[in-house]
């Protein structure tokens, strides 16, 4: 009878991965050691590039770097974006909707620091709800 462990693979950043990778077959010298990438990457403060990016991983989640380089890992997906197409009376709307209760207050608001306001804000807020809808839960 054989006593086998499945062993989960850490979600990382995409760019921690990248320097994972670099560092492990280092084109520019011998490839670093699981030991060499953590003691290099907790000692130094690397601040840009995949550098920047492994030392500060290395620093916030040393756990999970130490579980990636000896289990493996999978890149985490970035989070999607979405663009909008919004008029600059939409955006007013939105803009002064977001200090205020009522639509009353954000007409004011809107009066008050020059942005335009829409005459149907609920139209305004339907059509983010409705790219939401569409987008954001696609």
């Amino acid at each position: 009878m054989t006593n086998t462990t499945t062993v989960e693979k850490v979600r990382i950043p995409a760019e921690v991965a990248e320097a994972i990778r670099y560092y492990k077959s280092n084109i520019d010298g011998p490839a670093w050691s699981n030991e060499k990438i953590v003691r290099w990457f907790i000692d130094h403060d690397a601040k840009s590039g995949i550098d920047g990016a492994l030392a500060s991983f290395a620093r916030e989640r040393l756990d999970d770097l130490i579980r990636a380089l000896y289990n493996g890992y999978d890149i985490e997906k970035p989070p999607k974006k979405i663009t909008l197409e919004l008029t600059p009376e939409e955006l007013g709307t939105i803009v002064a909707s977001l200090n205020v209760v009522n639509d009353d207050d954000a007409r004011d608001s809107a009066r008050e620091t020059n942005y335009e306001f829409s005459d149907n804000p609920l139209g305004v807020w339907q059509k983010l709800s409705d790219i939401y809808e569409q987008e954001a839960r696609a």
